[in-house]
This record gives structure tokens, C-alpha cells and sequence, in this order.
């Protein structure tokens, strides 16, 4: 809230307790009646403490001491909070308090409860900025919901109906100031008996429109109605305002809801959380987990409908599973979940992993038990569950550990005796690797794919890790989130946030000299400021995990494509048609192309090619290389394992390069049929949804594409064509760098190349033309002419040769 107002007397406080018990219960900041005098301030006058104003002050006249019977009264009671900490306000004790001689307050102190220093985050002996707001009137908002949630102060049984303290807080605080995190206490009659009640308020809505009419906003979407409320740090009340009541982890209170069991906040924004790129999923875990637990128990009995138990968070790392399941604590207000890393379960002691899992449900258990249907629910969270649920019979241990733990998670989720107010929530990168059994209807049936963020995901994950930069002026104008969003395809959540990491500290290493730490401008480094330039550096520096490595591409083809015959540029624009179509496509959502030919004609630089013109977020390459020496078993679940990262991409390309060599293709038709298979049924495996799509490519030799008929799994097959005459060889001379060398001109250097010849590969060729350069620089026939000797003995051939056989031999070979 703005102010135009200007302040009169300003002074600093020492917060200090108040000795008299009877001080406690009346929610009263107390001080001498020298300084309300010295501040010139007087009952309704509107008090700032940190230049905020919050509230009123309730007290005698300006700067007045009543006395009665040589007692003088004092007290001041305020709604305000400090650089948003808050403390509470005189709601229901408006009577003076009487000063006694057991209370001597001194000069420049502030009276305060234990309460009321919990709630402004002040210890004893903490200073406190005190000043007087000269308007008498400032404008407030007015709450559309509050949030209060609702403990006990003593430890005493209580049993307390929602609707009445609904009715208490609408009808007598009604012209009060209520603080965001504000604490304060009432008294609730009991059967004879008066308990006190510790109330505290969690969230304050405000309608962005205050304007809106309300049969209006009722004709809006839940969606649309919650983009159009906004959190305020403080507001009034008014007869229209819905309050929410929970209840705290108390075992001692007990909450009577006459409506619905409203154990959720009313903030299910998830930007607002801190989560981007989620809303889709957010909303399917409402409508499967938490809807069903908003109706009163005895509609949903009507409705014969069982809330859901438990729910599985899976997909690749730092996508946001376990940022969802904290968001979840934050926007339940009941009680807070309990999370446990799945690991932690374990213990070396026999019985104790599962004692573990049995007290992580105690809670539950004697919750439901003691209050039944109207019994609070109960989140567990499990971080990393497929350390703790694999498979059955899976791990050969010797103990069976694993197995027992798993049982009885199953037996205390939907056992005989389970339980029906709990939400056990799994999260984990390897869905496969949990027990089948965990994962049907009762148990973990909800399963949601938290993947990759889209577009439009990925920029509202910039607006929260940029947001403090831009309230606090750090981040330039320059700076287009949508530029950024659309430019890291396949980053996760995680990685867009060490890119806005990355560009700060670019940022803070130019204010420090690096030859001399102890020289510290704090100016400049108060000036700093998030260019565009240290973006541009965060991104080269950030790589995505599920991304493409352009280097890895770059260098199959770092000599460029040549296109020296018509069939080559034939399949690359046979390539560029499948990538429209997949694209484009709504069922088409897989394709393969194979392309054969012989060794050194330029297969794999074909390929990196094409999946870097295919401009796919997800490349992969799998090669021979980088299997040397593992065993079968362990190259195929490596090449699943990239099959399966790359359906977790909108597009991806996969590369399988020496196809013949990855499965250790010998002569006598000896080979790893085990890999060779992994690979064929991968090729032809569709992604999970239609809207992912995958391009496969494979290049491979002809013999051993004729001998396991490899080629009839691929949608497309191609020949790489080889370099048959003069004037081709005059092409790759062209369009290559060695154009220029060749001395004294091209076709006299080419005139060397034989007339006739069954071809040789570019990548062969080109290799002789580098061998030809001398010395100098330059390319001469002779020196051309020698390069082609050479490549004759070294295939053990006589220097008189006929190039044709050399051809021919090489291809036998």
C-alpha cells in the first residue's frame, strides 16, 4: 500500500515482556505514556513502524495519564508488522490496562508477549522503529478470503465448531487490520471452562479488479477467478469475506468442520510457488487427489467415491518432482507432510526398515482412529521411492530387505485395516525399477509425467528466478525472457535456473579485482547489473542434459558437406521432407532412415549433418567408441537408456553410426544378437505420446546389411553414393578448400583422377587430396598422382597399377 503521507516523530524501541499475566491475554503492545506523548500519538492514530503503516492505536487522549485511585493506566495496541514481520493488535480487550508495581515499564521500552515477539521475529532487547502517520485515514484493502489457521495456547483438550469462529471473526474484528503471519489469541467458552484459542493468519486475497461484479465473477473459471485474486500482506474484513479455518498439528484440538474439510489454502498458483511449466500436471493432481477431499464425508459416502491414496512423480532430473511435493506442504495448512528421502528407511537392524515405514503412518493411524471420517489428512512424501520399492525378488541380498519393506508399504496403504486419510506421494527418475504391485488402483494410482517444460513453461521459470533481480533493479532492459524461453529448447527447470546463476556471477566478477580481494567498491557493487551480454555466456557455459552437443556433430563434418552428385543432395532432401512431415504430422510420430555404402564414403558426416539441419532439441550418437570392452548387457541397457531419454523429448534424433561394429558384425556371420535386437526393437518403438516424435538414423556396409537383412526395418534406405569420374572429382575440388591450392588449375590436377572407375569414397578422397598438398600450400598434378600411389601401397599394390582394380579390390576388402 502507497502513502503520500509524511511522518512527525520517529523513535526507536526496545522490545521487553510485560511481568503482569494479566497483561498477556489482551493482544496489547504496551508503553510508557511519556513516549505515546512524545510521539504525538492518540487514539485512531495510524502508527508506522519500518515506514509501513498498518493499523490504529487504541489508547487514552493524546499524550494523556488517566489516573484512578494513583494508578495510571497505559497501553497501545497495533496493527502493524516490520519489513514484513508482523504483530498483533487489542481485538477483544479494548479496556485500558491498569500499571501495578509489579509493572514498570520504562522509557523508550515495548511491552510484548511471547506471542507477539514470535510473530514480528524480534527477541528481547531488539530495537524497533516507532513513527506517527499524520493521515488519519489511509486507504485499506479489503479481503476477499483469509486464511486462519487455528491451535491451542495451553495444551488442553478442545473441541472447537469451525462455523462459530467463522461467525466471531466476521462479526467482531470486522474493522480491524489483519497481517499476513499475524498471531493473536481469544478466549472460547467450554463446556463451563474458558479455553484460549491461538489464531494466525496465513493468506490475505484481494481482487486485482476490486471493481468486478461479484455474478460475474462467479460465471468464471476457477483458473480465471484465481488469476484474478492477488496476495496482500495486510486488509480488512467485511461481511462478505470467506474465511478459511485450519487447524494446526495439535492432537489436542479438534476442529468441527459443519461444511466441507478444507485442509488446502486457497493459493494453487503454481507460479506463485515457485513453480513453472507445471500447470497441467498441478491440475491433475488437484482433480484426482485433493478434489474428492474438499465434500463433506457424507456426500462423498452418497457418491460412493474413495479418495485416492497415493500418487507416483516420475520423469528425467530436475524437471520439478520434488519442487511440487514441497509446494504441496506450502499450500496445505492443516498440517505439514512428512518427507523422507528413501534410503533413510533403510536401517542395518533386522525389523527396523520396517518399523520405520509403520511410524511414518502412526499419525494417521491414531488420527482416524480417534476422529474417524472427519480425521485430517495425512501427506507422506518419498524422495527417490525406488530406492526402497524395487522389484520382488529383484536384489539377492540374502535378507530379503527390500522385499519386506515393500509388503509392508503395501499392507499400510491399502491393507486390511488401511487408512483413508492419507496421501502417500512417490517421486523418482526410474519408474521401471518399482515393485508392479506399488503401482496398480488402491496404492500409487495416480501416475504423473512430470517432463521436459515447454515454451511457455520455460519462460514463467525465468520470471521466478529473475524476479528478485527485476524488484530490486539488478536485471537491464534489454532482457527478453520470451527470447530466452524460446531459445532453450529441452532445458529443465533446473538448468534454467543455473543459467540465471550463471549470468550473476558473470555479473559480480566484474565489480571484484580479482589481483586484489581486499579492494571492495560497495557502490559498484550495489550497481550491478544482469546484461544481456552475461546471459549470451550462461548459455554457452549451461549446457541441457537432454540437449545437443554441437561440437560432438561439428566434428564428424568439419570439412562440410559436398554435394558432388545428384544423389546426394537427393537424400538430404529426402531428410528434410521427413523432418516437415514429422513435424507436421498429427499420427505420423516415428521415422528411420538407413543410409549404406561402403568404408569412408562419408556415412557418419551424412548423418551429423542431417540431424543437426533437422535442428531437433535432442541428438544423440550412438557408437562403437564408446562400448569398447562392456559387456552385451551393458550396451543395450545404455542404448535403451538413450531411447528412452529421447522419448522424453518433444523431437529428438538418434543416431546409431556403424551399425555393424556396435553389434560386432565378423566374417562367418558371428555377432551379438542380444544388442543387434535391442537396436531393431528400439528403431521401431513408438514414443509414449503422439506429440513426440523421434527420427532414427543408421548407416552400416553393405555386406552386413545384406547378411541380417537389416534394412527391412527401416522406413527409408539410402545409398551413399561414391566418386566415379573426373568431373566429380572436379566438384569435391570446388566446393572444398582445396580448390584454391590446386596448381595451376583444378582440371589439371583432376586430369590424374582415371577416367573410368567403379568410385572410391569422398571421405577416401579426401584424404588423398590432403596427402597431395606440399610444402607450399599448393596442389600439383604431380604431387596428386603420388597421393594416389600412395593409396595404392597401402593396399599392397604395385606402383603400375590399374586404378579400376584398386577400386574393386578395396570394396572386396
Amino acid at each position: 500500500m502507497t502513502s503520500t503521507t509524511t511522518t512527525s516523530t520517529t523513535s526507536n524501541f526496545t522490545v521487553t515482556g510485560l511481568v503482569n499475566q494479566e497483561y498477556w491475554y489482551t493482544n496489547c503492545f504496551y508503553m510508557h505514556p511519556e513516549d505515546m506523548k512524545d510521539l504525538n500519538i492518540a487514539e485512531n492514530d495510524f502508527v508506522w513502524v519500518g515506514k509501513l503503516v498498518v493499523g490504529r492505536c487504541r489508547g487514552g487522549e493524546r499524550g494523556s495519564v488517566h489516573k484512578k485511585k494513583k494508578k495510571k493506566t497505559y497501553n497501545i495496541s497495533i496493527f502493524f508488522f516490520i519489513k514484513k514481520k508482523k504483530c498483533n493488535v487489542n481485538v477483544f480487550s479494548k479496556g485500558d490496562a491498569k500499571k501495578t508495581g509489579e509493572d514498570k515499564l520504562d522509557r523508550k521500552a515495548l511491552g510484548t508477549t511471547a506471542l507477539q515477539r514470535m510473530a514480528i521475529h524480534q527477541n528481547l532487547s531488539s530495537l524497533v522503529h516507532v513513527e506517527k502517520c499524520t493521515s488519519s485515514n489511509p486507504q485499506r484493502p479489503v479481503a476477499h478470503t483469509m486464511t486462519v489457521v487455528v491451535d491451542t495456547l495451553l495444551k488442553v483438550e478442545t473441541r472447537v465448531e469451525a462455523e462459530k469462529i467463522e461467525t466471531h471473526i466476521l462479526t467482531k474484528l470486522k474493522d480491524e487490520i489483519f497481517c499476513k503471519d499475524q498471531r493473536f489469541i481469544v478466549s472460547w467458552p467450554q463446556q463451563g471452562t474458558t479455553y484460549w484459542l491461538s489464531l494466525r493468519i496465513v493468506n490475505l486475497y484481494t481482487p486485482k479488479d476490486p471493481t468486478s461484479h461479484e455474478t460475474e465473477e462467479k460465471a468464471l473459471s476457477a483458473k480465471v477467478r484465481l488469476a484474478n485474486m492477488q496476495s496482500v500482506q495486510y486488509a480488512t474484513i467485511d461481511d462478505d469475506t470467506v474465511i478459511n479455518l485450519m487447524t494446526a498439528n495439535n492432537p489436542n484440538l479438534v476442529l468441527v468442520q459443519a461444511g466441507p474439510i478444507r485442509a488446502f489454502g486457497p493459493d494453487w498458483d503454481p507460479e506463485s510457488l515457485g513453480i513453472g511449466g507445471l500447470d497441467m500436471q498441478f491440475g491433475t493432481i488437484f482433480r484426482r487427489a485433493f478434489a474428492s477431499r474438499l465434500y463433506p464425508p457424507d456426500i462423498v459416502k452418497q457418491l460412493g467415491v474413495k479418495h485416492v491414496k497415493g500418487m507416483l512423480l516420475y520423469g528425467p532430473p530436475g524437471t520439478g518432482k520434488t519442487l511440487i511435493a514441497r509446494s504441496i506442504g506450502k499450500m496445505l495448512t492443516e498440517r505439514e507432510p512428512k518427507v523422507v528421502n528413501g534410503p533413510e528407511v533403510l536401517n542395518k537392524f533386522v525389523g527396523q526398515s520396517e518399523e520405520n515405514i509403520r511410524e511414518l503412518f502412526r499419525d494417521a493411524q491414531e488420527d482416524q482412529q480417534k476422529n474417524g471420517d472427519k480425521a485430517g489428512l495425512h501427506i507422506i512424501i518419498f524422495d527417490e521411492i525406488d530406492a526402497i520399492c524395487k522389484q520382488r525378488g529383484s536384489t539377492n541380498t540374502g535378507t530379503g530387505v527390500h522385499d519386506t519393506v515393500v509388503n509392508q508399504l503395501l499392507s499400510m496403504i491399502d491393507g486390511v485395516n488401511s487408512l483413508n486419510n492419507i496421501l502417500v506421494i512417490g517421486m523418482t527418475n526410474r519408474k521401471d525399477l518399482i515393485d508392479e504391485a506399488l503401482l496398480r488402483s488402491g496404492r500409487l494410482e495416480v501416475h504423473i509425467e512430470i517432463g521436459l517444460p515447454d515454451e511457455r513453461g520455460r519462460e514463467q521459470i525465468f520470471r521466478i528466478h529473475t524476479r528478485l533481480l527485476r524488484e530490486n533493479g539488478f536485471l537491464a532492459d534489454d532482457i527478453s525472457l520470451s527470447e530466452y524461453a524460446a531459445r532453450t529448447k529441452n532445458y529443465s527447470g533446473a538448468e534454467i535456473e543455473a543459467v540465471v546463476r550463471s549470468a550473476v556471477s558473470y555479473a559480480m566478477q566484474e565489480h571484484i579485482d580479482v589481483e586484489n580481494l581486499q579492494k571492495i567498491d560497495l557502490k559498484k557493487m550495489r550497481n550491478i547489473k544482469i546484461s544481456k551480454e552475461y546471459f549470451e555466456l550462461a548459455l554457452q557455459e549451461v549446457q541441457p542434459e537432454f540437449g545437443v552437443n554441437d561440437d560432438d556433430l561439428q566434428i564428424n563434418f568439419s570439412r562440410g558437406i559436398i554435394l558432388f552428385n545428384d544423389d546426394v543432395e537427393e537424400i538430404i532432401d529426402l531428410s528434410r521432407k521427413i523432418v516437415t512431415r514429422l513435424v507436421r504430422s498429427n499420427v505420423m510420430n516415428r521415422q528411420s532412415l538407413l543410409l549404406q555404402g561402403d568404408l569412408a564414403c562419408g556415412k557418419s558426416a551424412l548423418a551429423c549433418f542431417l540431424a543437426k539441419e533437422a535442428n531437433f532439441p535432442f541428438v544423440r550418437v550412438i557408437r562403437a567408441d564408446d562400448y569398447v570392452g562392456a559387456a552385451d548387457g551393458t550396451v543395450c541397457a545404455r542404448i535403451a537408456k538413450i531411447f528412452d531419454d529421447a522419448y522424453k523429448s518433444d523431437a529428438s534424433v538418434v543416431i546409431i553410426d556403424d551399425l555393424e561394429r556396435l553389434i560386432g558384425y565378423t566374417v562367418g556371420v558371428r555377432f551379438s544378437n542380444p544388442v543387434l535386437q535391442t537396436i531393431l526393437t528400439s528403431i521401431r518403438r513408438n514414443p509414449s505420446e503422439l506429440n513426440r516424435k523421434i527420427f532414427v538414423i543408421a548407416t552400416c556396409t553393405y555386406e552386413a546389411i545384406r547378411t541380417l537383412q537389416i534394412d527391412k526395418v527401416f522406413d527409408w534406405v539410402r545409398d551413399i553414393p561414391l566418386v566415379h569420374s573426373r568431373k566429380e572429382t572436379e566438384t569435391v575440388m570446388e566446393q572444398s578448400a582445396y580448390g584454391k591450392k590446386c596448381k595451376p588449375s583444378i582440371k589439371d590436377v583432376c586430369d590424374k583422377f582415371p577416367e573410368k572407375s567403379s568410385g572410391i569414397g569422398i571421405s577416401a578422397l579426401l584424404a588423398m587430396i590432403e596427402l597431395a598438398v606440399d610444402n607450399e600450400g599448393f596442389i600439383t598434378p604431380e604431387n596428386f598422382e603420388l597421393a594416389i600411389e600412395a593409396k595404392a601401397r597401402n593396399l599392397q599394390k604395385n606402383t603400375d597399377f590399374d586404378f579400376d582394380n584398386l577400386i574393386t579390390e578395396e570394396k572386396k576388402d
